[in-house]
């Protein structure tokens, strides 16, 4: 996929050197046009712009002559960057998924920088009891895992004061997880 969508569109790579606003612009453009609405303030869209300016950040851009088709927003320091959000105009629709170029992309950038560790997020593995992450979540974690590295655990935990709003929200996770565990399974056991 990366060297096939290499060979048919353009990928850059905007940090503070060469962003522009029209850049940056027509990257929030469509990330709003593929959420269907606008999800972050306009402040939010200029501290990121900002953040790029200040080589706090970088945009990967996938093109195809004069239209923008995806962008990729990367956060960094000077040892490590954190792939923040992506989005893909909806309405091109193309030969070939455009997420993992963007991905190798920043790699490759972030490595000519000397950064040693990149983040692609969180990685699902199946649902359990306090995450039920969808097929395509855990598609997607499949993806991620092959660009290599460590994977590393996240332990997080809920305090609860109540007792009877804990037992309730376990008993809703309890039933999240039953769910969503035989929705995934193709046997669908009944």
């Amino acid at each position: 996929f990366i060297n096939k969508t290499k060979r048919s569109y353009s990928i850059q790579v905007f940090d503070s050197k060469s962003i522009t606003r029209l850049h940056f612009d027509a990257y929030a453009y469509i990330h709003h046009k593929a959420v269907g609405c606008i999800t972050h303030p306009k402040r939010t869209f200029d501290l990121q712009y900002e953040m790029i300016k200040a080589s706090k950040a970088s945009l990967v851009c996938i093109s195809h002559g004069e239209r923008y088709l995806a962008f990729a927003f990367f956060i960094n320091s000077t040892t490590s960057a954190y792939y923040s959000s992506g989005a893909e105009d909806p309405e091109i629709k193309t030969d070939v998924p455009l997420g993992p170029a963007m991905q190798w992309t920043a790699i490759e950038h972030y490595q000519k920088l000397g950064v040693r560790y990149i983040e692609l997020d969180n990685q699902y593995f199946a649902p359990s009891l306090y995450d039920s992450p969808s097929t395509k979540e855990i598609s997607i974690s499949f993806f991620k895992r092959g660009f290599g590295g460590s994977i590393t655990p996240l332990f997080r935990g809920i305090k609860y004061y109540d007792k009877s709003l804990m037992v309730k929200e376990l008993d809703l996770l309890k039933e999240n997880l039953i769910d969503n565990y035989f929705a995934q399974d193709s046997n669908n056991y009944d």
